[in-house]
């Protein structure tokens, strides 16, 4: 008979040995901080390094989630805009398209601050509300709609016809560089008018938020003003198989990270509704997150659960706040170790050195802990170990296939 299947994914977990401080140097977070219970399942299971999209590549949360969960994206991905939209509960249909966006701050021509403010629950959405139903200048046929998400993130469609997603973005990807000019990337009227449309919509929301109370506000405090919303991954939907009927599995996703959600329900994984404790940033309460993989597991084959705060760390490159949420994960997830009739499987989705403080390419530690069998001789969750181990290094598209397995077994 099967087992149930529970999956921790430990967002950005990877990274490269540390400089600093001294007596860290060497060492990466996953070496440094006090992990029992991450150990343990190591200790109990076969470990392995798995490259979540291809060996040697940089990848998106969005791309690597969607090959985990057995949808190759040269087959199946639809544009980060989509998975954003989607994973905040905004309808969007096949002739929109959809961004990934930021609340930000640019004078000039010079985008300062990508992120305006990752504190910003309170602001966010009540300047999501001011834009949501614009309309864009000269193009009195198109409209957006705007959903706010969580920190600086805000979800954005262009709604109407004639449009197309194969355009470049706005999001110079880092601080202190040119807004980046929206481009056709064929030579259809489709994708230079919504590539000129983009580019008109960004002055458009930067003249409504420039004078808007909330920002005059923060530059009195002197905080950074959100002043710009930034567009990337443009994305129209597309018709998906759901995992149900490829897989032949009842699944969940645990994670209130808009961008997750979104891949999870592109390909038919159910979303059960969380506290909102369960924030997807690193004020996230995590065994909030723990406590409703247990209530999911007495519905669902497969559950999967998504801890996104040691990420946000590793951009920010604070080493230290790393270490704090690996070990924020490792005291949550207690509770799953005392289940004996569970799958345990672990890991990264991708590789985010603090010293980068972005996505890089590197395999990350993987785990496969399946309590009525063997276990190779890793006795500890980190690179190094997890190196070692029986399954040795292998594409993030075997795993679902591993998974569903054991599930129907």
């Amino acid at each position: 008979m099967g087992m149930k299947v529970v999956y921790l994914l430990l967002d950005g977990v990877g990274d490269c040995p540390l400089q600093e401080p001294s007596e860290w140097k060497g060492r990466t977070p996953l070496e440094i901080a006090k992990t029992p219970n991450l150990d343990a399942i190591a200790a109990r299971g076969v470990c392995g390094m798995v490259d979540p999209v291809a060996p040697g590549k940089a990848c998106g949360s969005d791309t690597a989630h969607l090959n985990l969960f057995g949808y190759p994206p040269e087959q199946y991905y639809v544009g980060r805009g989509c998975y954003e939209t989607l994973g905040a509960g905004m309808r969007i249909t096949p002739q929109d398209v959809a961004f990934k966006s930021n609340f930000a701050t640019i004078e000039g021509t010079t985008v300062t601050k990508r992120r305006a403010d990752r504190s910003f629950e309170h602001e966010g959405p009540i300047l999501a509300g001011l834009l949501d139903g614009t309309v864009i200048p000269g193009f009195p046929d198109l409209s957006i709609k705007v959903m706010y998400t969580t920190e600086h993130r805000c979800a954005v469609a262009i709604v109407g016809p004639g449009l197309s997603d194969k355009i470049t973005g706005t999001d110079p990807l880092v601080d202190d560089r040119p807004l980046c000019v929206s481009e056709p990337l064929d030579s259809t009227a489709e994708a230079r008018k919504t590539a000129d449309a983009l580019n008109t919509l960004t002055k458009e929301v930067t003249r409504k938020l420039e004078t808007h109370p909330i920002n005059v506000e923060r530059r009195a405090r002197g905080k950074n003003p959100a002043n710009l919303v930034l567009f990337r991954g443009p994305g129209s939907l597309a018709p998906t198989p759901p995992v149900a009927e490829k897989y032949g599995i009842k699944g969940a996703v645990i994670a209130p990270t808009a961008i997750i959600r979104g891949v999870a329900e592109s390909v038919g994984f159910d979303l059960p509704k969380l506290p909102k404790e369960a924030t997807g940033g690193m004020d996230s309460d995590f065994k909030v997150k723990v406590a409703a993989v247990l209530d999911a597991l007495d519905e669902y084959d497969f559950v999967f659960v998504h801890f996104k705060g040691i990420d946000d760390a590793s951009h920010e490159g604070d080493s230290h706040e790393k270490v704090r949420q690996i070990e924020r994960v490792d005291a949550a997830i207690a509770p799953l170790l005392e289940r004996n009739d569970v799958v345990l499987v672990l890991s990264g989705d991708h590789s985010t050195p603090c010293i980068k403080k972005d996505h890089s390419f590197e395999s990350v530690p993987f785990v496969y802990c399946d309590p009525v069998a063997s276990a190779d001789a890793v006795t500890a969750y980190t690179e190094k170990e997890c190196a070692k181990g029986d399954m040795g290094r292998f594409p993030g598209d075997r795993v679902m296939p591993l998974i569903v397995s054991r599930i129907k077994q």
